[in-house]
Parts: C-alpha cells; sequence; structure tokens
C-alpha cells in the first residue's frame, strides 16, 4: 500500500493509503467506530475514488481505491513475512 507523509504544522501529519475496494475499508472504519468522509469520486477510471478520516493522534489519511491491487499487490503474498506481516 501506498504511504506518502508531509508536515502540516511540524506536529500532524497526512498519510494516503490505496485500497482496493474503498467502500468496503470505509466500512470496515465505520464498523470499528471511526468517523470517515463519504466516498468522493473523480470518474470511473482506477485511482479516482476517494475517502479521508483521522486517526486518534489527529494524523489526517487519505484512502483511495486502487482496483489493481487486488490483483496485484504491491508486495507478493508469498513476500509478506520478510516484512514482518503474514
Amino acid at each position: 500500500m501506498l504511504r506518502v507523509r508531509y508536515d502540516h504544522d511540524h506536529r500532524k501529519r497526512a498519510h494516503a493509503r490505496g485500497a482496493a475496494d474503498a467502500a468496503a475499508a470505509r466500512q470496515e472504519l465505520i464498523d470499528r467506530g471511526v468517523e470517515a468522509s463519504e466516498l468522493v469520486s473523480f470518474g470511473d477510471q482506477d485511482g479516482s475514488t476517494f475517502f479521508g478520516f483521522a486517526d486518534p493522534d489527529g494524523n489526517t489519511w487519505a484512502v483511495q481505491e486502487l482496483k489493481l491491487r487486488a490483483q496485484k499487490p504491491l508486495i507478493p503474498v508469498e513476500a509478506r513475512g520478510r516484512f514482518g506481516a503474514s
């Protein structure tokens, strides 16, 4: 998944993540009690749907739907153990 960081005000950071299904990712966050914005779509092409939320530390996040990631993950499943994920 994509992660971009930059300083807003030298205390908080903004981040971006990619998700294969933005609606499902948003619903999962809502089900966990996180307030998330509505889905915004700028077209039919992959990568044009977004939503946002803030974590408990005040960091803001934008989630971009990248359907390609469902078919071709950035880190192949067989290599994920090398990165501490299972």
